[in-house]
């Protein structure tokens, strides 16, 4: 097929964020029917793939390995049908920091192993960002389950002091999440550091 200028744009966007519902995309890129006319193309000439993994049947599409290689994009892995919404809130966010200012670097789930007293930690922000040389590391929630073990992986990275071998400076925490006022809760509660806490409504961030 022959690529218009909007479908690169299309493909590095979902060469990012790796799963795009059809709602999402037909939003971002305009008619509908045209827009279902080129992604019917980009299936067929084996850039695309897509399925019905959300609870109403809808399609979601995300790139090949042809399409990465192509985008000169490293290939993400696959990520289970039942985190699928949460990956769709990733990519919320990933176009309202868009409409912010540029983005140079948008990374998801990018892993850091490290030891902290004995104990044997991952540390995995749901994405990591750089924006015009400031790094954040991003928290989306959509449960509000868990924050008390998450608190204490952020808080052992820190103490451990290792996060100064991959940042200058420990970063700011954007936690998107459906419930606020609860996480901040749990947060305030329990935090022994004084981490740099953002917190973002993710009604707020899927009106991108």
């Amino acid at each position: 097929m022959v690529f218009t200028q909007r479908d690169l744009y299309f493909l590095k966007d979902l060469t990012q964020v790796n799963f795009l519902n059809a709602k999402r995309i037909y939003r971002i890129y305009g008619v509908e029917g045209n827009c279902r006319l080129r992604l019917n193309l980009m299936i067929k000439d084996g850039f695309i793939e897509h399925s019905s993994c959300l609870s109403n049947r809808e399609y979601v599409f995300s790139p090949t390995m042809k399409t990465y290689h192509m985008m000169d994009t490293k290939y993400k892995k696959k990520f289970p049908n039942d985190k699928i919404n949460h990956y769709l809130a990733v990519a919320d966010f990933y176009f309202y920091m868009k409409k912010q200012g540029v983005l140079d670097e948008f990374t998801i789930e990018r892993q850091y192993y490290f030891n902290h007293k004995g104990k044997k930690y991952s540390f995995r922000p749901d994405i990591e960002i750089d924006n015009d040389g400031k790094l954040l590391l991003v928290e989306i929630d959509l449960s509000n389950r868990r924050f008390e073990k998450k608190l204490e992986t952020w808080e052992a990275f820190y103490n451990s002091g290792l996060f100064k071998e991959h940042f200058e400076k420990f970063p700011p925490i954007i936690i998107v999440s459906t419930d606020i006022k609860k996480v901040k809760n749990i947060i305030d509660k329990n935090r022994k550091v004084d981490l740099n806490y953002v917190y973002k409504d993710y009604e707020e961030v899927k009106e991108w």
